[in-house]
């Protein structure tokens, strides 16, 4: 990954866009056809990543930007985000920054080149972490060590109980920014989205 890739190559300022929800994909589709057309080693292009591609809820601390405020104060409150302060390797995609070089390169591999080396065995599917490719293993293995104290029911990741206690408690922390509509999790909010206000454009993958 060369230092150029880093910072002027469009293929690198467009991800693969699955795991982002409908909004932030029209930015970034946006964005980068803009970059096809002009010169982006110029302050104006940093500024407008800024501005509209990563238009969200930014934690003050670390400069994380999340879609989602439930996910910004779940941040706050369950990890101990640091301060980066001026760091002197500064990603242009995103606001983080960092104290050395290869920690920038790994940070644009995973998060938005999707670099994924862990590859299953046995259906092939990758991830860019192991944590990542272990949890997707109990789906082959039949494992299911999260188990709903309400309901008996057994999940694979805790992430999928949180999402299903919701059923029992009725929280829905995913507000429609357009018409107000709350959801329990975000994958009903961007279906949502997709569904009810985004119908007539096309979403590219």
């Amino acid at each position: 990954l060369s230092e150029t890739s880093i910072y002027c190559s469009p293929r690198t300022f467009l991800p693969k866009t699955h795991n982002y929800s409908p909004v932030t994909k029209l930015k970034y589709i946006f964005l980068y056809r803009l970059l096809l057309f002009f010169p982006v080693n110029n302050c104006i292009f940093i500024e407008l990543i800024q501005l509209i591609v990563l238009s969200g809820y930014q934690c003050d601390r670390c400069g994380k930007v999340f879609t989602y405020e439930y996910y910004k104060e779940k941040h706050l409150k369950y990890t101990r985000c640091v301060d980066q302060g001026n760091r002197k390797f500064r990603c242009l995609l995103c606001p983080r920054s960092f104290e050395k070089r290869d920690r920038l390169r790994i940070h644009v591999l995973h998060v938005h080149e999707n670099h994924r080396p862990h590859v299953c065995s046995a259906c092939g599917k990758s991830f860019s972490q192991s944590s990542s490719l272990n949890k997707h293993l109990r789906v082959h293995s039949g494992e299911r060590p999260y188990k709903c104290e309400h309901c008996g029911k057994r999940f694979t990741a805790s992430s999928i109980l949180r999402t299903h206690i919701r059923q029992h408690s009725g929280e829905k922390p995913f507000q429609c920014s357009t018409c107000g509509k709350t959801f329990a999790s975000h994958a009903a909010h961007d279906s949502h989205v997709r569904r009810t206000h985004l119908v007539g454009f096309r979403i590219l993958n």
